[in-house]
């Protein structure tokens, strides 16, 4: 096989800087997502506010269409957006803290979330299997700390099933 005919010369500065950026971009927001959500668990700092004041911080890492699927007892209840939100502005009325346990990326759309939430009338390990769509959490799975086994299903939609582990109340 003969290789004269390919130019194997070296790529210039000019030339590597050009060739990237023809290519197109596709970033995951992993960095930026984790973040914002660091951001908007550090309001949770155990001081009584109203929800106004970090609802923009909410926005920012709640998709639109987000919705969480938790399990009481024996059935899956799902749970809206709007009710999330007035679930985490019942938490900021009562002044509650946040501590973040852990935030780890399992798979390009999927991280495992664990906090610790506490007030004079509530003190929770919460873990959470969260997926990401367009740079904002999507959808989770919230479950009590305990063995986890999860499976990934269609559409990147995560849904936990517990073995052995008792369910608390939202």
């Amino acid at each position: 096989m003969n290789y004269t005919h390919i130019d194997a010369s070296p790529t210039t500065q000019t030339e590597r800087t050009k060739t990237m950026k023809e290519q197109p971009t596709n970033h995951t927001g992993g960095p930026l997502l984790e973040q914002r959500f660091r951001q908007y668990l550090s309001a949770f700092d155990g001081k009584k506010k109203d929800f106004s004041e970090v609802e923009h911080l909410f926005d920012a890492i709640f998709h639109k269409d987000f919705f969480e699927t938790t399990n009481n007892s024996q059935q899956q209840q799902t749970v809206s957006r709007e009710q999330t939100k007035a679930i985490h502005s019942m938490y900021f009325a009562m002044g509650t803290s946040a501590t973040l346990i852990h935030y780890r990326r399992i798979s390009l759309h999927t991280i495992d979330i664990s906090y610790h939430l506490f007030n004079d009338q509530l003190d929770i390990v919460v873990r959470q299997l969260s997926s990401r769509m367009q740079n904002s959490i999507a959808g989770r799975s919230r479950c009590p700390v305990g063995k986890l086994h999860w499976t990934t299903m269609a559409n990147n939609r995560l849904r936990l099933m517990r073995q052995n582990v008792q369910p608390f109340n939202i």
